[in-house]
């Protein structure tokens, strides 16, 4: 049955899949709740990239870790996640992916929601802040939280760090790292349809740059890395293998 907003979803394999047909025009209102409740931030992890510039899947690429040496990307990812205190991490996959990434995922602790080829990482957002509305009821008081899936050296301290920079969440966090910003941005929930009125090639950078008056800067001293190209993957796990081996001569 059609739900509000031209969004449907079903259950399919496990419980924690659900697959999006999505309309991008508008976003079903959501249900609040009378209690008052704790207030809660959902991670919204977009992953549906098609790893053009890698020329593999970036996510199942080899991270190493001293719990899995024979990790990957998005394992390491999604454990930064799991590990911190976001009350549910959604990772956003294309329903269509053939890279191995939905298997990958099936075994995370992380709700997985298919979206029907994604045209950008915009439209792979509002696929998670649609299943937060639908299923998860959130309040005006709560929050969510946006980043990338290809940032396997964040870390779920410096998550906490942006949870806790403003425990009301009543103002837009963002991490800034030598003058520049960084992952993950924290939106409170009121901001949840501004994603939705976003114009076709606008990002939801501009959210940012029209309300500067309700964004905060966090300072952090740790440079998160995507790794789009081969170049920047090296770099990246080199940098990290570095920091593991200096933990464990000290």
């Amino acid at each position: 049955m059609p739900l509000p907003g031209d969004y449907e979803s079903r259950q399919i394999a496990t419980p924690n899949e659900i697959t999006l047909t999505l309309s991008m025009d508008k976003a079903p209102e959501p249900i609040h709740s009378s209690t008052d409740q704790k207030r809660k931030c959902y991670a919204i992890i977009p992953a549906a990239g098609r790893s053009h510039r890698m020329g593999t899947s970036k996510l199942l690429l080899p991270w190493p870790s001293p719990k899995r040496p024979n990790g990957l990307v998005i394992e390491q990812v999604i454990e930064a996640w799991t590990r911190s205190n976001v009350a549910k991490t959604i990772i956003v996959i294309r329903k269509k992916d053939k890279s191995g990434v939905i298997e990958a995922c099936k075994n995370l602790p992380a709700h997985i929601v298919f979206a029907d080829e994604p045209p950008d990482m915009k439209a792979s957002i509002q696929a998670g802040l649609k299943y937060i509305i639908k299923h998860k009821n959130p309040s005006p008081n709560d929050s969510f939280l946006i980043a990338p899936a290809d940032l396997p050296t964040l870390s779920s301290q410096l998550i906490n760090r942006v949870l806790a920079f403003d425990p009301n969440f009543s103002q837009i966090v963002v991490p800034i790292f030598g003058g520049k910003r960084g992952h993950p941005v924290l939106f409170p929930w009121r901001f949840y349809n501004d994603v939705f009125r976003l114009p076709i090639d606008a990002g939801v950078n501009q959210i940012l740059e029209k309300n500067k008056e309700s964004a905060i800067a966090l300072p952090v001293e740790e440079h998160l890395q995507d790794i789009d190209t081969p170049k920047e993957y090296r770099r990246a796990l080199n940098g990290w293998k570095s920091k593991i081996s200096k933990n464990n001569s000290t």
